[in-house]
């Protein structure tokens, strides 16, 4: 399935008949107050998100997302990054390749999952609420 038939059928799934790449190879979905913005280039498909105004520079904060950072382990295999041009954290995906229409789908629940805990971390959640989101990456190192 290639990724135009991919986002029509993914489209068709949440709900919106007729999802489709504009003319510059992009479309964007919301989930309540979450917008995923999906950007086609060549044989590869950008998620990308806008987490929060990138307020706090601590080295600090920067340290624990470097952490969530590595191995995917507190994104869900998604990037956490700096927008220079809006000075937003970022979250971002990349997918490569064939893939299924299920198996994109739980891959973006995952990617919202991670998007709302970013969200929620920034915004001064729980210390409870900031452990919530991990999940088993299968690497070998600690």
């Amino acid at each position: 399935m290639n990724y135009t038939e991919l986002i029509d059928t993914f489209g068709n799934r949440i709900g919106i008949d007729g999802l489709a790449f504009s003319r510059q190879g992009s479309c964007s979905v919301s989930f309540d107050d979450d917008e995923l913005i999906f950007e086609l280039n060549g044989n590869r498909l950008f998620v990308i998100s806008d987490i929060d105004i990138a307020e706090d520079e601590s080295e600090a904060l920067h340290r624990v997302m470097l952490e969530g950072n590595h191995f995917g382990h507190k994104t869900g295999f998604s990037c956490l990054g700096l927008d220079r041009r809006t000075g937003s954290y970022t979250l971002s995906r990349v997918f490569e390749g064939e893939i299924e229409i299920e198996t994109f789908m739980k891959e973006i629940e995952l990617f919202v999952r991670a998007l709302r805990y970013w969200k929620q971390y920034l915004n001064g959640g729980t210390t409870e609420q900031k452990e919530e989101f991990s999940f088993s990456t299968n690497v070998i190192f600690p």
